[in-house]
């Protein structure tokens, strides 16, 4: 785990350690994609020829739900306190916001 010392360098850190947008993009897919089969009474899907299920949706969706909680965050105060990977779930960071 990084440690940020001075602020100018948290936006280096969280280009290195916060997911890219290309895996956000992906993860919303797998969790939508997901989401559609568990409404038609399916328990699996495929996304891009791969089985997606449980493990991998869960992982998807936490993505998603923490891509969509930094997204109304100020970039100021983004840009000051976190960092996607540092941060393991949503309670941390309303711990860093507090």
């Amino acid at each position: 785990m990084a440690s940020c010392i001075h602020p100018k360098k948290v936006k280096v850190y969280n280009e290195i350690y916060g997911p890219s947008k290309a895996e956000i993009v992906r993860a919303r897919k797998i969790a939508n994609a997901y989401d559609a089969a568990l409404a038609t009474g399916q328990g699996a899907t495929t996304v891009d020829a791969v089985m997606i299920d449980v493990p991998i949706a869960g992982r998807s969706r936490a993505l998603r739900a923490f891509s969509d909680a930094l997204a109304m965050l100020p970039a100021k105060l983004w840009n000051r306190h976190t960092s996607p990977r540092l941060l393991r779930n949503i309670d941390d960071l309303t711990v860093c916001l507090s």
